[in-house]
């Protein structure tokens, strides 16, 4: 499986509701661009080395993983629970409606540089 099909593949597996709207292959790395729920967009720049070494199981796959998860998360909304509660996907206790940062709030669009 070549990097784009591996990134492409990976971030609805880690985030349903995000989707990867755009892939720059570049010399050294992949821009990678993320929409979901929000209405924003967020981007990350992953190394060649780091995606190629993805391509099989292992920690470089975690760490992949890990990177698109943070990145596609900037872009999809939490939905409260009915209490003011907000969960995510696995059910864990994530933070109240009304703390700072709440899925109320706006947020910017971002760039994120992933070093391996």
């Amino acid at each position: 499986m070549d990097g784009r099909r591996l990134i492409e593949s990976l971030v609805p597996e880690i985030v349903p509701n995000a989707s990867v709207v755009g892939i720059e292959e570049r010399e050294r790395h992949y821009s990678v661009t993320i929409a979901g729920t929000t209405g924003v967009l967020a981007g990350v720049d992953v190394p060649r080395d780091t995606v190629e070494a993805a391509e099989h199981a292992g920690d470089a796959r975690d760490r992949l993983i890990a990177v698109l998860k943070r990145c596609a998360d900037d872009v999809v909304a939490e939905i409260p629970d009915g209490r003011g509660i907000i969960r995510e996907d696995r059910g864990s206790l994530a933070r109240t409606a009304s703390s700072p940062g709440s899925a109320s709030q706006a947020r910017a669009s971002s760039r994120r540089v992933f070093a391996a």
